[in-house]
């Protein structure tokens, strides 16, 4: 083999793989739109919303298709956490809540959920989830307020008296007013 043979077969391998990469580049990345249009797409499912920017917003707040059932809790958990811990009771208020909406211990969501009960969502997560219950109608609204009520409840208080504290109705407040100015909960406050 001549020294330009070797030298004219190296260049066309160098020009094609130049060719092929960019071709495996786009290839690569209609595989991941795919992938990320397949994911966002149940997400949506999973979250009940027919619109790619709320998908996209749930998905940014952290949220994936295992755990986007815990905005139906997030307004639990803000309740819990009115008081700047959370009891025992509502911990069990809330987990209970969690298995009736199918949620099974040691899942994603169980495993978010656990350490959302020993460390506050932040409180951007929690507006936002709230903001999205009432405007996407996931879940039953009425079902979460009559759940906010229990967990706020749960801890009770001294001597069975004023069970919910001052925080816990200033957050069902802000809870039931949210998800009112949406229109999905008549009547209630």
């Amino acid at each position: 083999m001549s020294p330009d043979h070797a030298w004219n077969t190296r260049a066309r391998l160098t020009e094609d793989e130049d060719f092929r990469k960019p071709d495996q580049e786009l290839i690569d990345k209609a595989l991941t739109g795919v992938a990320h249009d397949d994911a966002l797409r149940r997400l949506r499912e999973r979250a009940g919303v027919a619109d790619v920017a709320t998908a996209d917003r749930i998905r940014g707040l952290g949220f994936t298709e295992e755990t986007v059932v815990l905005i139906r809790l997030m307004p639990l958990l803000a309740v819990a956490w009115a008081d700047g811990h959370v009891s025992d009771a509502e911990r069990a208020a809330v987990i209970s809540e969690a298995r009736s909406y199918g949620i099974a211990s040691g899942s994603a969501a169980d495993v978010q959920l656990a350490a959302w009960l020993t460390h506050a969502p932040s409180e951007t997560v929690r507006d936002a989830a709230v903001d999205i219950l009432a405007g996407t109608l996931l879940g039953d609204v009425q079902r979460v307020i009559a759940a906010c009520h229990t967990v706020a409840a749960a801890s009770g208080g001294a001597f069975g008296l004023r069970k919910i504290s001052a925080r816990e109705r200033d957050v069902l407040d802000r809870i039931t007013y949210a998800l009112e100015r949406k229109g999905i909960v008549s009547g209630r406050r």
